[in-house]
């Protein structure tokens, strides 16, 4: 939980010492393997980050945000493809995360792949209504936006 304060304020290097030192007690820990991941995607390390992205849902494949932190990742780098086959994976073991459709989404958008893009939007409103001010306002989803029924 250290790790996790010291991450939130901006603290990334004590965050880091703190998430080993949780790591070296518990290596096994999905939440603290995840966290890891955050912390170094923070710090610049992207290949680090992915490494422990991946040994976070190996661990738990059920925590999406894990899914979705690394196709963001993957997205940064302009590897929309490899962002789309993560969210997949995710969506495949966590079906009502509408967080995961709502970006798979947006890669889809950026692939050119528009009907699925519709699809995933359509499937995340009907998960969670409330993500439509969301839809309305971004950027990516603004080719798909009239072919989306609220």
């Amino acid at each position: 939980n250290l790790g996790c304060i010291y991450e939130e304020i901006n603290e990334n290097e004590l965050a880091l010492e703190e998430m080993k030192k949780a790591l070296d007690i518990n290596p096994n820990n999905y939440k603290a393997i995840f966290n890891m991941g955050v912390i170094l995607k923070k710090l610049g390390l992207y290949d680090e980050a992915i490494k422990y992205y991946k040994k976070s849902i190996m661990f738990n494949k059920n925590y999406g945000y894990s899914f979705l932190n690394l196709g963001e990742l993957y997205k940064e780098q302009g590897k929309y493809k490899e962002a789309i086959n993560i969210l997949t994976q995710g969506i495949l073991h966590n079906k009502y995360e509408n967080y995961l459709y709502y970006n798979r989404a947006c890669y889809y958008v950026h692939e050119n792949y528009i009907d699925k893009a519709i699809n995933d939007i359509q499937t995340a409103l009907k998960l969670n209504p409330q993500i439509e001010v969301y839809v309305k306002k971004d950027k990516d989803l603004e080719r798909v936006l009239p072919f989306i029924k609220f």
